[in-house]
């Protein structure tokens, strides 16, 4: 007998209605994980009301339900994108929430074929994996931002299976925490995230290794003039100076006074600088958003950034991902947004990067909230592959990060200064940098073969 034909009409629209509010305030529950909030822990109580929700639906039913959810939670979650875009906004919540509502469709076709609750559980975990991997880094709108895995912050568990693999294991341990014979599991499962994030916030960071003192300019002018005079106040024991991307819309190797100024700066006090600026093409067609890293004897290298930022001109796409060699050890010197995505910071580790120096823009008008979030961020990338980030953004947020995505210093959003602290050298590759960022697609491919091979299996009985 069906659903409609054993409950009556109103308590099955009860049950609708109830059903709507629960992916609503599931949604709602779940930007309380991410930043001015940051309630890390709100991500579980938030996929727990999703999950109970998707229980028992149609492929059709839960995809509505999934993409309702979505919405909510990235409409509560993304609120700087309607300074950012406006109204159009709304469409990009809603081609976000596309993903959690190809979820919600997959959850009740494994539902429907899945008799098992472990492997039920297994395979809908697989299923969020696949949505999320797809839409952060390889979908043409990739945005890797509002996930799980992110919620839960920088912990021990990302320099394992990274941030991707903790959004599985946050969603795998949630799904048993829906039946009462299944919630030890469900606690055992989320116990190695949690306590990693206690431990991450709690601890002190341990003392940088063969240590290199920076100053970080923020500033969100594009004024070499301005650079160069924050520049000059660094402290006597400064190593490198990094100014923010774009911070001169000129590359100053074009410029002989900047040029010059700049070279004797370095030699007067021993320095490296690596600062954000546009440089032109081979064929002076187009331009690169380049990081320049260079001392007293001249330019030591760059590096072009490789993502681009959707929706504005920001150049010709880099395809390198080398460090730059200097007296200070190998840098990294990705550029902002490559910083939201894996492989630009793994890819420069693996090729011998000791720690990243960052030129990084937010503009202000984009608000706190927005630098807060993009922030969390390259904290993931820290602890994924265990290596210090000094970051120079434009209105914030300028940090240093420890190994363990742990902030040491930082400056204010919104503001102009300079910081200046300390960061490590470090050579040891991660496991997640080796082969853990393979954990997504092992995981994808594998519950794909499976869910086929069970399906054609059906087919021929």
């Amino acid at each position: 007998m069906s659903f409609a034909q054993k409950t009556p009409p109103a308590a099955a629209a009860g049950a609708r209605l109830r059903h709507w509010l629960q992916v609503i305030l599931a949604g709602g529950c779940f930007s309380l994980a991410f930043a001015p909030l940051t309630w890390r822990w709100a991500v579980v109580p938030a996929l727990f009301l999703l999950l109970k929700a998707l229980q028992g639906q149609s492929p059709k039913t839960g995809a509505r339900l999934g993409f309702v959810f979505g919405f909510s939670a990235y409409a509560c979650t993304l609120t700087w994108l309607w300074q950012v875009f406006g109204a159009f906004s709304l469409a990009l919540f809603a081609i976000l929430a596309l993903f959690t509502g190809v979820f919600g469709w997959l959850h009740g076709i494994i539902e429907s074929r899945i008799a098992s609750f472990g492997k039920r559980n297994l395979a809908i975990a697989a299923c969020w994996l696949a949505c999320e991997y797809i839409r952060s880094e390889h979908f043409w709108l990739e945005f890797s931002w509002a996930t799980p895995g992110l919620a839960m912050g920088p912990h021990q568990m990302l320099q394992l299976i990274g941030v991707y693999g903790a959004s599985f294991g946050v969603v795998l341990g949630t799904g048993f925490l829906q039946k009462n014979s299944t919630i030890h599991g469900g606690i055992v499962i989320l116990s190695p995230f949690l306590y990693g994030v206690w431990v991450s916030e709690s601890q002190k960071p341990a003392a940088p290794k063969s240590p290199v003192k920076v100053m970080l300019v923020q500033n969100e002018s594009s004024d070499f003039e301005q650079h160069l005079a924050a520049s000059q106040k660094a402290g006597a024991d400064v190593q490198l100076v990094v100014w923010p991307e774009i911070s001169t819309s000129r590359d100053p190797r074009r410029v002989p006074d900047q040029w010059a100024r700049l070279k004797n700066e370095a030699q007067l006090h021993q320095r490296t600088f690596t600062l954000g600026t546009y440089t032109p093409s081979p064929d002076e067609r187009g331009w690169y958003n380049t990081a320049l890293t260079l001392d007293a004897t001249g330019a030591l290298g760059t590096h072009v950034k490789h993502h681009l930022v959707h929706f504005f001109n920001e150049g010709i796409p880099g395809q390198s991902f080398v460090p730059i060699p200097t007296t200070l050890g190998q840098i990294g010197t990705s550029i902002c947004f490559d910083n939201d995505f894996e492989d630009v910071p793994r890819r420069m580790t693996l090729a011998g990067a000791e720690f990243f120096a960052v030129p990084s823009m937010d503009p202000a008008r984009w608000g706190a909230r927005q630098h807060e979030q993009h922030a969390e961020l390259v904290r993931i990338r820290a602890a994924e592959n265990r290596r210090w980030f000094a970051v120079a953004s434009s209105s914030g947020v300028t940090q240093i990060v420890s190994p363990k995505g742990k902030v040491t210093a930082r400056l204010p959003t919104l503001t102009e200064g300079t910081l200046q602290g300390v960061v490590g050298r470090e050579q040891q590759l991660t496991f997640y940098t080796r082969w853990g960022w393979m954990f997504p697609g092992v995981v994808i491919t594998a519950a794909g073969i499976w869910m086929l091979w069970g399906c054609l299996s059906r087919s021929r009985s």
